[in-house]
């Protein structure tokens, strides 16, 4: 019996005839003398026990072996397992267990993919050669064909079991397992040429070439979906063309073909192919009108330069003509990055002519984008007034639709906008619209007469008349829209507005006052009240064509004249001078009552001003007299306290200086501050008299 050293166990029983007379070790062997014959016993040597498990699949059983001979801390333990990993695989591979083969591929450090691509000779590239094999990897079957290979193992194994069916499942089984093999070793490769330095350590361009040549086919023959060949693709692909394209042309994948050409720049072969296949409408491709759309879509996208225009002009018109004409937006609109987009605007818009709506979408981007033009902002404001237009004339549309908020939007904010959409509005009723036009047209008097009488909106046209006025003064630099849901408190109207909880009805915040002279304002607290007037006036005549009546426009001029009695936009000599001439004095006695006291406290106050500024101009001429009349006396002998200098040299020339109120005189040069004495270092900055700060402390100092 033979008992293993690592465990004790017996692992072998050997038989011999005849009576056991003695046992020896002789030099690593063992002899056994029985009465008529000595038998030698030698041990197998590691490397052939290994041999022939692998040679028996017993792949466990061989590494079980290897970790038993070699610990953990073994410095040959690696290279033994990079061996075993390769045999191991190449035994797999001869017993037709593709998969596990390939797992073992990946682990070992003596496996060469070159070997494994010989199986599928007819897959590669025409002109590639493989390198001599060095110390091949022994079990390595000799490289023929997969279905040869595949063939003769079966008729090794179970001759009776060698179909082309069986033949054809197990090709199939070892396609899937060295595409998967391939993904995983190119991941590597590529990762390996990321981290290498330049020049050194790159993976060879042939063997890249063969891999990627290799793998788009089998994936094309193992996988039901284009997933991962899709993604390889977008990855993109060291194989050339010509490589793959009998190949796909005999499939009839000449989705894949164009995608392969784009991969590698040719977006013109590209188009091409895809225009063909969605003019002719094949039912042997696999991708749908939409797909195929998408991806020339795509492609379309990619173009740059003289040569992507070009492209762009063939390509788009049939595109547009397909059942899905939106598709090609994302060509003008999308985020090409660093790229321009070839063709100008112009012409772009001349592409997209008859298709309102991509014209529209196309005209926002570009304000979007802040690369309008003005004529190109005047065109999508006649695309929104369309737009608005067809909704209006549905049957359930009314009010604020989405394209109307758009329009809205678009002219408050957007540049090159002029007069010429005004009719266009007035004929839909556009009020809203019409109003902000008319404000940027600087046409104020039309836009208050839509609010207050097309829109019978007299709180709004309030508002418009203080942002006017805070914008005129130069009060506010933010844009307020006078629509806006969320306007500022000093935005709010006083007279029409809701009632500010404690506060008067006749409150006038800093935005209700302009600067400036009358004459050079718009004044339109002025123009408010002649609408209103207007309205009083022919309300009565043609009552149809107002919303109110004429007493209570009289009550609105009424609220107007009290909430803003006194304001330089309303002087009560104008005032007095448009109002009817038949409204009686008992109705406007409240209004000149309040008028005439804010002019008298106005003027009130004004006087007490201007006697408070010349008494303190008085006073400061006199502090600043008194100190003009101090005098300093500099005789011969005096110094300057700072470099002991006389101010009075031996040929009878005074020098500048500087007088302190403390009488401390130096040199004008040897000052070290205006305001502090160099000898005692008190400060005279707040010695001044309070009405000399009139006149300027800097002035007043350089006196002293």
């Amino acid at each position: 019996d033979v008992f293993s050293v690592q465990d004790q166990k017996k692992c072998q029983s050997l038989t011999l005839e005849g009576t056991t007379t003695a046992m020896s070790d002789a030099s690593g062997r063992f002899l056994v003398a029985l009465e008529t014959s000595v038998t030698c016993l030698k041990p197998i040597p590691f490397e052939r026990q290994v041999k022939e498990l692998l040679l028996q699949v017993r792949t466990n059983d061989a590494l079980d072996l290897i970790n038993a001979t070699f610990g953990p801390e073994d410095p040959e333990r690696q290279v033994e397992l990079g061996r075993f990993h390769a045999m191991a695989g190449w035994a797999l591979f001869r017993d037709l267990q593709f998969l596990k083969a390939f797992q073992h591929f990946m682990y070992s450090t003596h496996f060469s993919v070159e070997h494994v691509l010989l199986f599928w000779r007819r897959y590669l590239p025409d002109d590639w050669k493989p390198p001599e094999m060095r110390n091949p990897v022994d079990g390595a079957p000799e490289p023929c064909d997969i279905s040869d290979f595949v063939r003769a193992r079966l008729q090794e194994k179970q001759p009776s079991e060698a179909g082309d069916a069986v033949v054809s499942a197990n090709v199939g089984l070892a396609n899937a397992a060295a595409a998967t093999f391939l993904l995983k070793q190119r991941e590597a490769l590529l990762s390996q040429e990321r981290m290498s330095e330049p020049g050194k350590g790159a993976v060879q361009p042939a063997l890249q070439r063969a891999i990627d040549t290799l793998l788009l086919k089998l994936l094309l023959e193992t996988d039901e979906d284009d997933l991962r060949l899709t993604e390889v693709l977008e990855r993109g692909v060291r194989c050339r063309v010509e490589d793959c394209e009998g190949f796909l042309r005999q499939r009839g994948r000449l989705d894949m073909l164009a995608r392969l050409w784009k991969a590698h720049g040719h977006y013109d072969l590209v188009l091409n192919e895809w225009s063909s296949l969605l003019s002719e409408k094949r039912k042997d491709v696999r991708l749908s009108t939409t797909q195929i759309i998408s991806e020339m879509v795509e492609v379309l996208r990619s173009c740059h330069g003289a040569s992507g225009a070009a492209l762009l002009r063939q390509f788009i018109p049939q595109i547009l003509r397909s059942p899905e004409p939106a598709a090609v937006l994302p060509v003008f609109t999308g985020n090409r990055g660093r790229e321009a987009l070839p063709l100008q605007p112009d012409e772009v818009l001349q592409l997209l002519e008859g298709h309102p709506p991509l014209l529209l979408a196309f005209l926002e981007d570009l304000v979007e984008k802040k690369e309008a033009e003005p004529r190109h902002c005047a065109q999508l404001g006649s695309a929104y007034v369309a737009k608005v237009e067809e909704e209006l004339a549905l049957p359930a549309a009314k009010g604020m639709t989405p394209t109307r908020t758009k329009l809205l939007r678009f002219i408050e904010d957007a540049e090159g906008l002029n007069s010429e959409l005004l009719p266009r509005l007035e004929a839909l009723q556009l009020h809203e619209e019409r109003v902000v036009l008319c404000s940027r047209e600087n046409k104020h008097y039309e836009a208050l007469q839509i609010l207050s009488i097309d829109l019978n909106d007299l709180s709004r046209a309030e508002i418009y008349c203080r942002l006017l006025m805070a914008r005129e003064a130069q009060r506010i630099q933010e844009k307020f829209s006078v629509f806006s849901a969320d306007l500022p408190g000093w935005a709010r109207g006083v007279v029409f507005g809701p009632k500010k909880s404690g506060a008067p009805e006749n409150q006038q915040d800093a935005a209700s006052a302009a600067a400036g002279e009358p004459s050079a304002r718009t004044r339109p607290l002025m123009l408010f009240l002649r609408i209103l007037l207007d309205a009083h006036k022919w309300a009565t005549e043609r009552p149809e064509e107002y919303k109110k009546v004429s007493a209570e426009y009289r009550e609105a001029i009424l609220a107007l004249l009290m909430g803003y009695a006194g304001h330089t936009d309303l002087p009560p000599n104008e005032v007095l001078g448009i109002l009817p001439a038949n409204w009686t004095l008992e109705g406007v006695a409240d209004y000149l009552s309040k008028c005439a006291r804010i002019c008298l406290h106005q003027q009130r106050a004004s006087m007490l001003e201007e006697n408070l500024s010349s008494m303190a101009y008085l006073k400061t001429f006199s502090a600043w007299t008194k100190e003009r009349m101090r005098k300093v006396n500099i005789t011969v002998d005096r110094c300057c306290p700072v470099c002991n200098k006389r101010f009075v040299d031996k040929d009878n020339v005074g020098k500048a200086f500087v007088a302190y109120p403390n009488e401390t005189c130096v040199h004008f040069t040897c000052k070290e501050h205006p305001s502090i004495c160099p000898k005692t270092g008190k400060n005279f900055s707040d010695n001044l008299s309070v009405y000399c700060q009139a006149l300027g402390a800097d002035a007043a100092t350089e006196e002293l």
